[in-house]
């Protein structure tokens, strides 16, 4: 598990406590930021093309969906994805979660899908769930321009803090998220309880 912390969101974390995911928050973050400039990451890619960083939107679902299917084969993990384009757009419209899309004069080619959380050391927080960039533009700094979206936006928020995971495998990540400061916790291991646990459990005396 990777962190940002509040003096860090910028730059590092320390130890993280208990968060709990919440499905709102960011709704009425979005809500208090109507009437203010639109939040925006731009720059120039080597080729001297255009990149925005923006925030997304439901008529973004569909692409998001797709750069996800693309995702998870990069992970080598297609299986594991359990949900529908509608799925991704029902919730999206029920506020479970908020979007940045990368665009290259006007076309997607990236996307960071997050939401908010809360961890009883540090207060609320942020949980960025996916960071993707098409591969034919990795090394473009993309990514890192998806990140500072998120950045600034917790900054902006008084968020105290961001937290993701990466696969075991993936040390280039690993190595590109150490250099933007954001420190791996070694004390920590994940635990997870799919559908199919939360059933059976559920369903137990």
């Amino acid at each position: 598990m990777l962190h940002f912390r509040s003096s860090s969101i910028i730059p590092a974390a320390t130890a993280a406590g208990a968060g709990l995911c919440m499905a709102v928050g960011l709704l009425a973050v979005m809500k208090r930021r109507r009437g203010r400039a639109a939040l925006r990451v731009e720059k120039r890619l080597s080729d001297g093309r255009r990149l925005v960083v923006r925030e997304g939107t439901a008529a973004d679902s569909h692409q998001v969906y797709t750069m996800l299917e693309k995702l998870v084969l990069f992970q080598k993990l297609p299986e594991d994805l359990n949900i529908s384009s509608y799925d991704l757009l029902k919730d999206f419209l029920a506020g479970r979660y908020h979007t940045a899309i990368a665009e290259v004069e006007g076309s997607p080619v990236g996307y960071a899908l997050f939401y908010p959380g809360y961890s009883t050391w540090d207060g609320k927080s942020i949980h960025l769930e996916d960071i993707y960039v098409d591969e034919d533009l990795r090394g473009e700094g993309i990514g890192r321009s998806l990140i500072e979206y998120v950045v600034k936006l917790a900054a902006r928020e008084g968020y105290a803090r961001m937290d993701w995971s990466a696969v075991d495998w993936n040390v280039g990540a690993h190595g590109f998220y150490e250099r933007i400061g954001a420190k791996k916790e070694s004390e920590w291991i994940p635990f997870v309880l799919d559908h199919d646990g939360i059933a059976a459990l559920a369903s137990s005396n």
